[in-house]
């Protein structure tokens, strides 16, 4: 019983271990920012319902590809907040997840190419990504679901500051700046 205990113990450590190498941290208490960190920030709501089974996420990618941080959009405005490492960061596109479907998509309007550029984030930095609003899905002609949505991006970085160092007082020490310029 006991070496069956400590095998369940190890695995679970490892999947733990392997686990928070490639899920980003959710900021949910900060009291203390890493100044030799950075951070990728914004607010992301949704403006219709959608379904019970349906999730969609705003995708960052570092230039290399190897990282990628996935910004939940829910149905009041949530301002998300990554810790990541200082580097070369483009946002991608989102992904679309419907029951055991996932689809990810690109982001097709001249007006949002300036998002899709490389930017880059350096020790104590938090780069605004925006004001994300998901509005009414858009039917894929290929299949059903999942589909393409509509997404409204706003500049609205005096208002995500403000919240951000409301919900984060530990903020107050980072460079913020706005990826909307």
């Amino acid at each position: 019983m006991k070496i069956f205990l400590s095998a369940t113990v190890i695995c679970m450590a490892a999947l733990i271990a392997a686990v928070s190498c490639v899920t980003p941290i959710v900021l949910d208490e900060v009291t203390r920012v890493d100044l030799e960190k950075a951070y990728l920030f914004g607010r992301f709501g949704m403006a219709y319902t959608g379904t019970d089974n349906e999730s969609v996420y705003l995708i960052v990618q570092s230039k290399d590809g190897i990282r990628e941080h996935l910004f939940p959009f829910n149905k009041a405005d949530n301002l998300g907040v990554k810790e990541v490492i200082p580097g070369d960061y483009q946002i991608v596109g989102y992904r679309v997840v419907t029951g055991n479907r996932t689809r990810d998509y690109g982001f097709f309007s001249d007006q949002n190419q300036r998002m899709m550029d490389i930017f880059t984030l350096g020790m104590g930095e938090g780069m605004y990504l925006g004001d994300y609003t998901l509005q009414t899905p858009v039917q894929d002609s290929k299949t059903s679901s999942p589909g393409a949505v509509r997404i409204l991006i706003q500049n609205k970085i005096e208002a995500a500051r403000y919240q951000l160092r409301r919900q984060y007082p530990a903020f107050e020490e980072i460079l913020t700046v706005n990826l909307m310029r």
